[in-house]
C-alpha cells in the first residue's frame, strides 16, 4: 500500500489535486483487498463456467428488460451492476465516488483509494467478445443503468479474471480508519452518499437510515 495516508479531508484534496484528466479511481473498504473481479474470486473458477453464469443471466433477465442491451458488453456490465460475478471491476473518474465506497463499510479497517491513468481502451467493435479480451484494458460503458451515470461509472477488463489487475501507473492511497465517518459526512455535505450514487428506493432508504442515525448520534454526543 502507499505511503500516502488520508486522514483529513485536506489530505484527499491535495493527493486528488495531482491527478491527471484520465484519471480513473476505485475505492474499497479495506486497504487490504485486492484488485480482483468478483468472478476471480471464487476458486473453482474457469472459462466455462464463467460463461455458463453469463448465459445463465441472460436467459433468466429477459422477462424483466424492455429494452435489451445490444452487445455482449452491455449483457455484462448490465449483469455486473445488478450483483452478479464478472470479470469486470467497477472504477469511477469522479475521485468523491471513490472516496465514498473506501468509506461506506468496515469501519474498523483503513480504506483505500485505487487511481491509474487510463490510456488503453476497449474498441467494442474490434473486440466483440469480452471473454476474448487479450490484456488489460479500460471500458466505457454506455449509460445502460442510472447507476453508472450517477457514479460516473467506468469499468476494467482483463484476460484472467483470478489474478489483480495491475497497470504500469496504478497507486493507492490508505484511507484512516479514524476518518472514515467523519468522510462520509464531508461527502454528505457536498452531495455524495448513497441516495445519489444509487437512485432508486433501495439508495433512498439507505441514505434515509445512514441520514437519521448520523443525525442522532451527533444530537447526543452535542447532548442536545
Amino acid at each position: 500500500m502507499s505511503s500516502v495516508r488520508i486522514e483529513s479531508f485536506q489530505d484527499l484534496h491535495a493527493w486528488v489535486a495531482e491527478r491527471d484528466s484520465r484519471t480513473v479511481y476505485r475505492g474499497v473498504s479495506r486497504s487490504s483487498y485486492l484488485l480482483v473481479p468478483k468472478i476471480g474470486r471464487f476458486g473453482f473458477h474457469s472459462l466455462k463456467w464463467e460463461q455458463e453464469v453469463h448465459w445463465l443471466f441472460r436467459m433468466h433477465a429477459r422477462q424483466h428488460l424492455s429494452v435489451m442491451p445490444n452487445s455482449d458488453w452491455e449483457w455484462m456490465t448490465l449483469a455486473q451492476h445488478h450483483g452478479l460475478p464478472t470479470r469486470l471491476l467497477d472504477w469511477t473518474r469522479n475521485p468523491l465516488v471513490a472516496a465514498f465506497f473506501s468509506a461506506e463499510a468496515e469501519p474498523r479497517q483503513d480504506g483505500a483509494i485505487h487511481r491509474f491513468v487510463a490510456s488503453n481502451v476497449v474498441g467494442v467493435t474490434l473486440e466483440p467478445d469480452p471473454f476474448k479480451v487479450s490484456e488489460s484494458k479500460l471500458y466505457l460503458p454506455d449509460h445502460i443503468s442510472p447507476r453508472i451515470a450517477a457514479q460516473a461509472g467506468v469499468l476494467t477488463i482483463q484476460k484472467d479474471p483470478t489474478i489483480p489487475i495491475s497497470f504500469p501507473n496504478a497507486e493507492a492511497a490508505t484511507v484512516a480508519k479514524s476518518f472514515k465517518s467523519r468522510l462520509l459526512s464531508d461527502l454528505a455535505t457536498y452531495g455524495v452518499h448513497r441516495g445519489s450514487l444509487f437512485p432508486d428506493l433501495d439508495g433512498q432508504a439507505a441514505y434515509v437510515q445512514w441520514y437519521k442515525t448520523h443525525d442522532e448520534l451527533g444530537k447526543r454526543a452535542r447532548g442536545a
